[in-house]
């Protein structure tokens, strides 16, 4: 019997269909609403626990006679009022995950970063799963948060447990597109006229599920991995996804001086609007930032493993998102 944390949410729910179809018995957590991403029937198959990583005692009762943990739990947000919360959730919550662990006997963890978590102190560096944390401007609230918990992963590690890390990039998949990373598609269907310089990895939420279910089974552990399908420009994956959804591609490129402007004025409007602002000047700068993410050492430990390609993934999902949409 394995635990997911974060299973209502985009990468937790994939990882839950992939679980079932591989005939895992499945506790998972919630705090006030089963998954919106996952069939009725498919939510019956799972015994689900309410239950907060921000409250170490509910934690407890989910991890009797529990094997593995799959912690998917955490806040994504660059919005400067949401960094308490962030903080909070991704530092104190995997904090509380890794001592219940510990206080029930459970050894295995396979936690759920990102590559916003790897060291970098400038663009268009090469940078792999050993790079050093660097602080500074580069790193945003959300980021420091996800290197921060894997701090407490370490910790759990040296006091006892085996644990994987995995770091993916941008991921893309089925699922809500006014939430996270899957925006992009609806900002493309509605036909956003703008792009950035920015390159980035990118990777399909069914591989990075995968990933980890694979780590997991081959008892890979104390190793971390980015989970990537490669390094794209924005402009590559815009013009995919309009192409995928039929739509005019973005053509006009917005400088970093535009960005900036833009990113200002809605940092005034924040104040007078309690909506989450998806511009903000963390978001202004990874969208024309330039990084080099590796991915060759999670086929070098899984020698099979192969990724989906990026365009194949971006079509399957304008599919998906016209027909719910």
């Amino acid at each position: 019997m394995v635990l997911v944390t974060g299973a209502t949410g985009f990468i937790g729910s994939h990882l839950c269909k992939l679980l079932l179809k591989k005939n895992y018995t499945i506790r998972a957590l919630f705090r006030s609403a089963h998954s919106p991403f996952l069939t009725d029937a498919e939510n019956s198959q799972i015994e689900w626990i309410q239950a907060d990583v921000n409250d170490v005692y509910s934690l407890l009762p989910s991890l009797h006679q529990i094997d593995a943990v799959f912690h998917c739990a955490a806040t994504v947000s660059f919005d400067r009022r949401d960094h308490k919360k962030m903080m909070l959730t991704n530092v104190e919550g995997t904090a509380n995950m890794v001592n219940a662990m510990l206080d029930c006997g459970v050894k295995r963890l396979i936690h759920l970063s990102s590559v916003a978590a790897l060291g970098r102190n400038s663009q268009h560096e090469h940078i792999d799963e050993d790079a050093d944390w660097i602080s500074g401007g580069y790193n945003s609230q959300y980021a420091v948060s996800k290197y921060r918990s894997e701090m407490e992963v370490w910790r759990g590690a040296a006091e006892g447990l085996q644990v994987t890390i995995v770091n993916p990039g941008i991921v893309l998949g089925e699922g809500d597109w006014n939430i996270g990373s899957n925006k992009l598609f609806k900002n493309i269907y509605n036909e956003f006229p703008f792009y950035t310089s920015g390159i980035t990895s990118f990777v399909d939420v069914k591989d990075v599920v995968k990933a980890m279910l694979l780590l997991y089974e081959n008892k890979i552990y104390n190793e971390r991995f980015i989970i990537s399908a490669g390094i794209y420009t924005y402009k590559q994956v815009f013009d995919w996804m309009a192409n995928g959804f039929q739509k005019q591609a973005p053509r006009y490129e917005a400088k970093p001086w535009m960005i900036n402007l833009v990113w200002r004025f809605y940092e005034l409007k924040k104040w007078f609007s309690a909506k989450e602002q998806t511009i903000t000047k963390e978001t202004a700068r990874s969208a024309v930032a330039q990084y080099d993410y590796a991915n060759d050492k999670l086929k070098s430990y899984l020698p099979g493993f192969e990724y989906t390609e990026l365009q194949q993934t971006i079509q399957r999902c304008c599919a998906y998102y016209m027909d719910n949409n």
